[in-house]
C-alpha cells in the first residue's frame, strides 16, 4: 500500500467537480464487505481499495468501525486461518479480489486511513478515535455509483455542513426485509452505531476537503448506505420525489424542512410521505400539514387532525386551519371519521375552539336542518294543495 502517512500528506490533485466527487468513498468502502444477499441486477463497479484499519484495543468511540472490523471484515471468507483478529491489519481490494495483509503504523489518534479510486477518482481518508474523519478528493468524473446519493445529501462546497441519519437513511434505501434477513439486521446495527452523520465540504483552489463525523466516521456511513442501495428490494433514488423523500425522512438539519415542503411540487404522488411526516417533529407535521392543505387532500384530514398535540401549537393551530379549509371537499365518511378525531383528540378541539368553530361546519349543519324543514313543509305543502285540487 506505500506509507499511509505520505499518501495523506501528498494527494493535492486538481478537482473539476468537488461536489460530485466528495461522494466517491460511497462506492469505494464498500467493496471489502459487499452484503452476502444474492442480487439480480448487474453488480456495481468495484473500486481500488487500501486500508489500514488499528488494533481493536484502540478504536476509541468509534463504535461503528469496530463494527465493520469485526462484524464485516474479519467475517470474511478470506480472512486468513489463525490470524489474531485483534491485531491491526490491511485491507487491498481491486476487481480480481479481496486480500487481507499485515497491519501498518498508522499516525498517533488515528484508527482506520488508506486510498481509494473509482472511474478516475481518488480519495485519501482518515479516521480518528473520537469518530471524526477526513478526505482528500481528487479527480473529474463523477461516479455513477455516487449520483444518486449525491441527489439526496445535496453537498454543497461551500462550508455548509449537512446532518443526517444513517439508520433511517439506510432504512429507507434498504427497502422491506423478511424476518430471517441476517445481512439486514448486521446492516441495521452498523447504521444504529454511525447515529447521525455530519458532512462539511470546503474547496481551497484545487483542493477538495471533506470534513465528517459519526459513530464511525465518514467510511462506515458510506458503505452501509452502498450496501443498503446494493439489495434487491432496494428503494430507487430516481427522481426529485424520491429525492426528496429520503431527505426529509433522514435530513437532521433545517434542509429537512426544505425537503417536506418540496415534496408537494409532485403533486398527489407526495401525500403518502407528507402523511407520513405528520409524525415527525413539531416542524415537519406544520409543513405535512401545510403540503396536504395545498394538495386538497381532503381524505388525510382525520390523520391530520390526530397529529395535533398539545405541546405543539403550532401544528394544532394548522390543523384547526385544515378543518376549516379541507371540510367542504370531505366525503361524509371522512368527515365522520374527522369529527371522532376531534372527539378524541382535546388539542385538536381545543385549537378548534380557540380558532372559533369551524364556519363550514355550521354552515353545513344550518344546511342540513334548513333541508330537513323544506321536505317536511314541501310534504304539507303537496297534501293541502292535493285537497284544493
Amino acid at each position: 500500500m506505500g506509507s499511509t502517512r505520505t499518501t495523506l500528506a501528498t494527494k493535492r490533485r486538481q478537482c473539476r467537480k468537488g461536489l460530485a466527487t466528495a461522494l466517491l468513498l460511497t462506492a469505494a468502502c464498500t467493496a471489502p464487505a459487499q452484503s452476502r444477499t444474492q442480487s439480480t441486477r448487474s453488480p456495481a463497479p468495484l473500486p481500488v481499495v487500501h486500508l489500514a484499519i488499528a488494533a481493536r484495543s484502540q478504536l476509541g468511540s468509534a463504535n461503528a468501525v469496530a463494527w465493520l472490523r469485526d462484524e464485516v471484515l474479519v467475517q470474511r471468507t478470506e480472512w486468513p486461518r489463525g490470524r489474531d483478529a485483534e491485531q491491526p491489519f490491511t485491507v487491498h481490494v481491486d476487481p480480481s479480489g479481496i486480500r487481507f495483509g499485515d497491519g501498518i503504523a498508522l499516525p498517533e489518534g488515528c484508527i482506520a486511513a488508506g486510498e481509494a479510486s473509482l472511474d478516475g477518482t481518488t480519495i485519501a481518508f482518515d479516521c480518528r478515535r473520537d469518530g471524526s474523519e477526513t478526505w482528500t478528493v481528487s479527480g473529474a468524473r463523477v461516479p455513477s455509483a455516487a449520483r444518486s446519493l449525491l441527489a439526496v445529501l445535496r453537498l454543497t462546497t461551500d462550508g455548509v455542513p449537512r446532518a443526517f441519519d444513517t439508520n433511517a437513511m439506510v432504512g429507507h434505501l434498504a427497502g422491506a426485509a423478511v424476518a430471517d434477513d441476517a445481512a439486514m439486521q448486521t446492516l441495521t446495527a452498523g447504521a444504529l452505531l454511525c447515529g447521525e452523520t455530519v458532512v462539511v465540504v470546503t474547496k481551497n483552489g484545487s483542493m477538495l476537503r471533506v470534513d465528517g463525523r459519526s459513530g464511525g466516521g465518514l467510511c462506515v456511513p458510506a458503505f452501509v448506505l452502498w450496501t443498503a442501495q446494493q439489495r434487491d428490494a432496494a428503494t430507487p433514488v430516481s427522481d426529485a420525489l424520491s429525492q426528496w423523500q429520503v431527505r426529509a425522512f433522514a435530513g437532521r438539519d433545517g434542509d429537512r424542512l426544505e425537503a417536506v415542503r418540496q415534496m408537494q411540487r409532485s403533486g398527489g404522488a407526495s401525500v403518502p410521505a407528507l402523511r407520513a411526516m405528520l409524525h415527525g417533529d413539531e416542524t415537519s407535521r406544520l409543513c405535512a400539514m401545510d403540503g396536504l392543505v395545498r394538495l386538497k387532500a381532503a381524505s388525510e384530514l382525520p390523520r391530520i387532525v390526530a397529529a395535533a398535540d398539545a405541546s405543539m401549537p403550532l401544528a394544532s393551530a394548522m390543523a384547526s386551519t385544515a378543518v376549516d379549509l379541507l371540510w367542504p371537499l370531505a366525503a361524509a365518511d371522512t368527515r365522520a371519521l374527522t369529527i371522532q378525531a376531534l372527539d378524541s383528540n382535546p388539542a385538536a378541539a381545543s385549537a378548534t375552539e380557540r380558532g372559533g368553530e369551524p364556519a363550514v361546519d355550521t354552515r353545513w349543519r344550518w344546511l342540513c336542518i334548513l333541508a330537513v324543514t323544506l321536505a317536511s313543509l314541501s310534504s304539507f305543502w303537496l297534501r293541502e294543495r292535493s285537497r284544493i285540487a
